[in-house]
């Protein structure tokens, strides 16, 4: 874990990003055995693997981690990793470009509002397939606006906040592609598109799994909504 946490500057990387980097270039030959073993290592990876086994909810205590794995199958690995690798990139960046260190929060315990802000969604495609929605409310968008462009914060406007928000979208998407080359997988990134909350819908990706991260910015959280769908390319 310690050459990840160099690799990546940063000391808050999700448990067993390298066993699950490794796991992925074996998958087709991976037993589910051996996932599972990777997988019950780490509470937090498990109750994961649940909350995805049961679409999100989180009542994980009516399914054990061999039923779940079991029926998410080997592609469990690409779906986990991904979000880990996703995660990752959204804490570099942040750090990098704005000199915030983000804290990630239990999503499940935290109540979502509806967004007051915009969101930027990107599609990648590849070896797994499916989209990525980061949801940025107002005051966050008004803070990363003023940091990225030196401006003051009133003088920031709505189509300030659409531009800065899609560069620093932009800069997760880049970081996550060259975290994805580095894990072994194929996977493709669209360009990302910034529009007002208000007016976005999340798409229902037929086979997808869907996962919620949350991160503490300030007094603002920021929201990620992962939908991936692993055997959509085998």
């Amino acid at each position: 874990m310690s050459s990840v946490k160099s690799a990546f500057g940063i000391e808050t990387v999700p448990e067993h990003l390298e066993q699950l980097s490794r796991l992925i270039k074996v998958t087709d030959t991976a037993s589910i055995d051996e996932i599972i073993e990777i997988i019950s290592a780490d509470p937090k990876l498990a109750q994961r693997t649940k909350r995805i086994a049961l679409n999100g909810r989180d009542n994980t205590d009516e399914i054990t981690l061999e039923v779940a794995v079991n029926r998410l199958g080997v592609g469990i690995v690409e779906v986990l990793a991904m979000g880990n690798l996703l995660t990752v990139s959204v804490l570099v960046t942040f750090r990098k470009m704005l000199g915030s260190d983000l804290s990630i929060m239990d999503a499940s315990s935290k109540l979502r509002r509806d967004s007051d802000g915009v969101i930027g969604s990107i599609e990648f495609n590849g070896e797994v397939f499916g989209k990525i929605y980061l949801d940025f409310p107002s005051r966050a968008t008004r803070q990363i606006a003023s940091r990225l462009t030196g401006l003051p914060p009133e003088d920031i406007d709505e189509e300030i906040e659409k531009d800065s928000v899609g560069e620093l979208v932009n800069i997760i998407c880049g970081q996550l592609q060259s975290n994805i080359c580095d894990a072994g997988l194929s996977c493709h990134l669209g360009l990302p598109v910034v529009d007002e909350a208000q007016v976005v819908s999340i798409d229902k990706i037929s086979g997808a799994r869907k996962e919620v991260f949350a991160f503490k910015y300030g007094e603002d959280t920021l929201w990620i909504d992962f939908l991936i769908n692993p055997y959509a390319n085998r």
